[in-house]
């Protein structure tokens, strides 16, 4: 049975729907944009940093970064901009897509950064649960993603010392020690998100 996977903001739901409910116009629709970048810098930030932050924590900060750039909309809004992103819309044509999906027998689910609490309240929101077989979160991607930094900074700093050594055997070792590493880690990744994405939908 076929299985498809969505991200979640700016795929099924509208980002800049919270926007849209409290201002409009260019200054607004300015302001929505840097909020929506700066969200995502801070995620890629801390993720190539090795490091983890809550989703809604770097959506809060990032709506304040968002508002300082942006004086002529109402910091006042805080509190409401940050309720409607928490109950976003979806996307018209997202909707109705996941129905057709769902009408054929295939299963459908979410693979996203957002925290436990803003998924459900995205999905609750906009009325497509019943038509989502799972939502699952990826922060714990990072540690594998860490570990194949780790792994790959210590392969290439010791293939660059056997390379000035003119050690051929060593080059060879190296080679095969990196090409290992990332096919472990791509493994770990795959199994482990496979594992959680088949309970989530079987519910075993």
């Amino acid at each position: 049975m076929p299985l498809f996977v969505f991200d979640a903001y700016g795929t099924l739901f509208d980002v800049h729907a919270a926007i849209r409910r409290y201002s409009t116009g260019s200054e607004a629709d300015r302001m929505s944009e840097i909020w929506r970048a700066k969200q995502l810098e801070y995620t890629w930030t801390l993720t190539l940093a090795g490091h983890y932050a809550d989703f809604w924590t770097l959506t809060e900060r990032a709506l304040d970064f968002a508002l300082a750039r942006v004086p002529s909309v109402d910091k006042a809004l805080k509190p409401k901009l940050l309720e409607a992103y928490f109950k976003l819309n979806a996307f018209p044509d997202a909707r109705a897509a996941l129905g057709r999906l769902k009408q054929r027998g295939h299963k459908t689910a979410i693979l996203s950064n957002g925290s436990a609490a803003m998924l459900t309240g995205a999905v609750d929101a906009a009325g497509i649960g019943s038509n989502l077989d799972a939502a699952l979160r990826f922060f714990q991607i990072y540690r594998w993603v860490a570990l194949a930094v780790l792994c790959a900074v210590g392969a290439v700093f010791l293939y660059r010392y056997h390379e000035r050594k003119k050690d051929v055997h060593n080059h060879l070792a190296l080679k095969l020690i990196i090409g290992a590493a990332i096919v472990v880690t791509a493994a770990a990744i795959l199994v482990h998100y496979a594992g959680r994405l088949i309970s989530a939908i079987t519910g075993a």
